[in-house]
């Protein structure tokens, strides 16, 4: 009977020690995938944003380069700006794009409405915009119509940037200086 109840306690053991075995490997396993799905998530986050800087930054190149070749003076903006009750109309001048026109528009904006923000939320807002109101190529002279109720929330939204959120968005104020 030793040699029986020997041999049950070795297969016990070698049962408890091969399960222990596969919970770990599962558990390792469980670990991996979810860091990866985080890793990936996280990649693909900044390289959204980094992109939308990248495109800040070019779209002010091409209009600082624009400028000087052109030996231009920009228009006032009285003349390249209209309002209505509905909308903010901005015309584009050389080396404008439409992140240009945005931050037009958001600061016409928050000049009539008295609204101050700090220069994470200006970001924020034209970017959104920008988004929202994308277009592939903007002739001179052509116009953008920004509507107030697309204004209104988007500053909204903006001033309520979270702390995380306004700090993310402060690694880019340093890239537009016509903040």
């Amino acid at each position: 009977m030793s040699e029986e109840k020997k041999i049950t306690e070795e297969q016990t053991e070698e049962e408890q020690g091969f399960w222990a075995k596969n919970i770990i490997s599962i558990i390792l396993i469980v670990f991996l995938i979810v860091s990866g799905v985080y890793a990936f998530n996280r990649d693909t986050e900044d390289k959204s944003v980094e992109e939308k800087v990248e495109e800040i930054k070019k779209e002010g190149e091409e209009s600082e380069a624009s400028s000087d070749e052109a030996g231009q003076e920009v228009a006032t903006e009285n003349t390249d700006i209209q309002k209505s009750e509905t909308k903010i109309t901005i015309k584009a001048n050389a080396g404008d794009g439409v992140t240009h026109l945005a931050r037009k528009a958001v600061a016409e904006y928050s000049k009539d409405k008295e609204i101050n923000l700090s220069k994470e939320q200006k970001i924020y807002a034209e970017t959104v915009l920008k988004n929202k109101y994308y277009k592939h190529h903007l002739n001179l002279s052509q116009e953008l119509e920004f509507e107030i109720s697309d204004l209104a929330d988007t500053l909204e939204k903006a001033q309520n940037l979270s702390d995380k959120e306004t700090q993310a968005w402060s690694r880019y104020t340093h890239l537009v200086t016509s903040l």
